[in-house]
């Protein structure tokens, strides 16, 4: 991190949806990697919404994250810029967003996660910045559908967000 705290590199996996990113933290082999391929190529839909959910691609294994203002924004290291690892084949290239507004993050690392936790538990700060935040498990199925809940719930409440 910088000395005037406005950069930091993360190690995790991040992707978008509508711009808003999610920054997935967890140790390695936990899944963040798959987790984001699978939500690159699986379309879905979730009750409400008109059209499908898709998401993009920001940045694999390491997240640089800038301050700007009250806003964080992430994007990919230049030495990793558009390539994602597939575990068994290697680094393949993958079309990538820069400076996306990041908005969620989501732990993989929690090995007890609860059914319906406390708000005031699901908060995190990031460079002084405070983001919601969420505990899944990368390797569950249903993990994509979670955090197109989770950003479909800060739309929400958040209007653009």
């Amino acid at each position: 991190m910088d000395g005037a705290r406005r950069m930091m590199v993360v190690a995790g996996t991040t992707i978008a949806r509508r711009g808003r990113g999610v920054l997935v933290r967890g140790a390695s082999g936990s899944g963040k990697s798959d987790l984001a391929l699978r939500a690159l190529t699986l379309p879905l839909r979730l009750p409400g919404e008109g059209e499908a959910v898709t998401f993009d691609f920001v940045s694999d294994d390491q997240t640089v994250i800038r301050r700007n203002g009250g806003e964080l924004c992430a994007s990919a290291p230049e030495t990793i810029a558009g390539l994602i690892e597939v575990r068994g084949i290697g680094l393949i290239a993958w079309p990538h967003l820069d400076d996306v507004r990041l908005a969620l993050v989501a732990d993989t690392d929690r090995q007890e996660i609860e059914r319906r936790p406390e708000p005031k538990d699901s908060r995190c700060q990031l460079l002084d910045v405070a983001l919601d935040r969420i505990d899944i498990r990368a390797k569950e199925n249903s993990c994509v559908v979670k955090l197109a809940i989770a950003l479909a719930g800060l739309e929400r409440r958040f209007p653009g967000c």
